[in-house]
């Protein structure tokens, strides 16, 4: 499900929406709507209706030959009878609407902890097309306990990177791996009261084999993500910040876990900080 929040005639608009591969942008009259929201706390839940009647669709295992369904010959269909148990009504999840702070609105901040997407300089320049080069550029997020208690902040996994292109259409990264290490102690930094950290992943501008350029963004612990077509202009950059884990899995040789070392004090949740602008430039 794709929730996107935006001011529709001075009211701030929540729309969910399950977004599909022919569906863009999105089809308002397949989605639902919330208005008049404001900074808050609030909760959200779902109720399904399970069917009752004859589905028709595509069983994919009895599907084998892919040489008659790139002839156009005609897909088997099959029939299921279903009979619905009526409405299913899930438990309500807490989500929290925050105002901006900080520079230039740059931060949120959740119970005295505060996060910000962090550009030094917003003005980035593209590398040279002719030699491949690679123009590495600064971009990060900068956690500050504002807060009486020291906490950890686990930095394994829990950045996910979203870029809004100069016509507006926001993009996220696909996502690759070669190699994945475990989490480790080193992951999880401390942040004492009224201090603060700055992540900086591996980011680096390039030209790509697609004769296009690129944002390319690493992980740090094996895992890979792209920004692709990017052309002068302005755009908007934040980092998602989500940790669910308090503890350092220990693995046997087979990968299976065999104990979990906690880690003391460690900040949990999800939160999206405010877009950052930056521009890029080419010489």
């Amino acid at each position: 499900m794709e929730g996107i929040l935006s001011w529709q005639n001075n009211l701030l608009q929540l729309i969910l929406h399950r977004p599909t591969y022919d569906e863009s942008p999105i089809d308002v009259d397949k989605s639902w709507s919330f208005d008049t929201l404001g900074s808050g706390e609030y909760q959200v839940r779902f109720t399904y209706e399970t069917p009752t009647g004859t589905i028709v669709y595509t069983n994919p295992f009895t599907v084998f030959n892919i040489k008659e369904l790139l002839e156009g010959k005609e897909v088997p269909l099959e029939r299921i009878e279903v009979t619905g148990t009526g409405q299913l009504v899930t438990p309500f999840a807490n989500f929290r609407l925050l105002q901006p702070v900080g520079l230039n609105n740059s931060a949120v901040e959740v119970d005295g902890i505060r996060f910000e997407t962090f550009i030094p300089q917003p003005l980035l320049t593209l590398p040279n097309q002719s030699d491949n080069s690679y123009q590495s550029v600064q971009i990060g997020m900068r956690i500050t306990n504002n807060t009486l208690t020291p906490f950890h902040f686990s930095f394994y996994g829990t950045f996910t990177p979203e870029l809004v292109m100069p016509d507006g259409q926001v993009k996220w990264s696909d996502y690759a791996t070669d190699w994945m290490r475990g989490p480790e102690e080193s992951d999880f930094l401390l942040v004492t009261p009224g201090k603060s950290v700055t992540f900086f992943p591996d980011i680096d501008l390039f030209w790509s084999n697609h004769s296009q350029f690129s944002l390319g963004i690493s992980s740090g612990y094996g895992g890979y993500c792209s920004f692709d077509g990017l052309k002068p202009g302005i755009y908007h950059f934040r980092f998602l910040y989500g940790n669910t884990s308090d503890t350092i899995p220990k693995k046997n040789l087979a990968g299976n876990s065999i104990e979990s070392r906690p880690i003391e004090k460690v900040w949990t949740g999800w939160v999206n900080t405010p877009f950052v602008e930056f521009r890029l430039i080419e010489l």
